[in-house]
């Protein structure tokens, strides 16, 4: 699964995330681990590094972030590390992806398609996951050095139309995100207002950057609609900032003992599955709280390749409520479901999907990833190791035999 396939699924899930940028030209090779140390303790998954003014190699100083996050990070998963690049001299295949920008509030063609041009190839040849990337320049309240190195002027705040148009333009040309920048150290960051209208407008995850520098500030930004804030600045002068400010992302989700209490009860209908020779998948729907319905899979029951515990699960649910819309249950599952039962829940607009194990071979996020409804919420690992170990036992019984 590729970066921008993880970005996309966060949104659907709708996760918001808190994004560190780190320029090399300010951030010693010597103060890295302090850095990696800090972005492991806030739980941050995607790093950018890039500097307008910095033009040397900077393979040097991904390796060593990597190297250094891998050390901190532990259990958790590794940040993604992403370019984010102010020349072509700034690729490199160390990173995880690039952001491929194009300054879409210019109108130098330099910035639009020159340096893109200069850089393809390169990153071609390295196997970089390049992710396209409308970037908006917008008055901070003083010169950035987005300004001087590209020489080209910021859209006015009070241009709200325009800002929207030109994010509504990226979106169609195909940017598969948009950037609202300030510019770093910014005197004012980018208004509310336009965060909100512009959100209003697109379909692809939106990023706000550039004068953040306190909590209240990031968690306005992302209650307008922002899906990323970027800070830069501020972190690179108080980095023990970082986990204080990741803490403050209004994510919001069930307690986790509600999650892991209903996930326990698909693992009971997954053992049933496993004493009748069935693939051991259980699964739960639920609404208010309460459990509609437990169900698991039973394809050699009916001789039926359908009759997967999802499909059970939301048929029975149907009859229940009266209706073929589940748009305020939840489901539990305790693997990911396969593209069919993905599509009918998609179909049935559950409001919320959780899962235990990923199917890496048959899982919908390999093969239809955008089949659920828009709002339905998602999350996974819930009891993901007993999940797995279930599933493990059952395919080393069966080729015992």
């Amino acid at each position: 699964m590729g970066v921008l396939s993880n970005i996309q699924a966060d949104i659907r899930q709708q996760k918001k995330q808190l994004v560190v940028l780190l320029d090399p030209e300010k951030t010693e090779i010597n103060g890295v681990a302090r850095y990696a140390q800090k972005l492991a303790e806030g739980g941050i998954r995607y790093v950018l590094v890039g500097g307008s003014g910095y033009n040397k190699s900077i393979d040097q100083f991904v390796r060593t972030l990597k190297e250094q996050c891998e050390k901190y990070y532990k259990e958790q998963e590794r940040c993604k590390i992403l370019l984010f690049p102010g020349s072509t001299m700034q690729i490199s295949e160390e990173a995880d992806a690039i952001l491929f920008l194009t300054l879409v509030s210019s109108r130098n063609a330099e910035m639009l398609i020159g340096r893109q041009t200069e850089a393809a190839l390169t990153i071609k040849k390295k196997h970089l996951e390049a992710i396209p990337m409308g970037y908006i320049l917008i008055d901070g309240g003083k010169e950035s050095s987005v300004e001087k190195v590209s020489m080209t002027e910021p859209l006015s705040q009070d241009d709200r139309e325009l800002i929207v148009r030109t994010a509504v333009a990226s979106e169609l040309l195909g940017q598969q995100m948009i950037y609202l920048e300030a510019g770093s150290g910014a005197k004012k960051p980018v208004g509310l207002p336009i965060i909100r209208d512009v959100r209003k407008n697109i379909g692809v995850p939106l990023i706000a950057g550039g004068g953040i520098c306190n909590v209240r500030a990031m968690t306005n930004a992302f209650k307008s609609g922002a899906d990323w804030v970027v800070i830069g600045n501020w972190f690179e002068q108080h980095p023990e900032d970082i986990p204080v400010f990741a803490k403050a992302v209004p994510n919001k989700s069930l307690p986790k003992e509600d999650d892991e209490k209903f996930m326990r009860l698909a693992l009971d209908e997954a053992e049933k599955a496993f004493e009748e020779d069935e693939i051991p998948v259980g699964c739960v729907l639920v609404k208010d709280g309460k459990v509609l319905n437990s169900t698991h899979n039973q394809t050699q029951t009916f001789t039926d390749i359908t009759v997967h515990a999802e499909i059970q699960a939301l048929k029975e649910a149907s009859k229940i409520l009266g209706t073929k819309y589940l748009t305020d249950c939840t489901m539990y599952v305790t693997l990911e479901p396969c593209a069919m039962c993905a599509t009918a829940i998609g179909w049935a607009q559950v409001g919320r999907l959780v899962y235990g194990a990923k199917d890496d071979k048959k899982g919908y996020t390999q093969f239809a990833p955008d089949v659920l409804h828009p709002k339905c919420s998602i999350s996974s690992g819930i009891l993901e190791k007993e999940s797995k170990h279930l599933l493990q036992d059952f395919f080393a019984k069966k080729r015992g035999k």
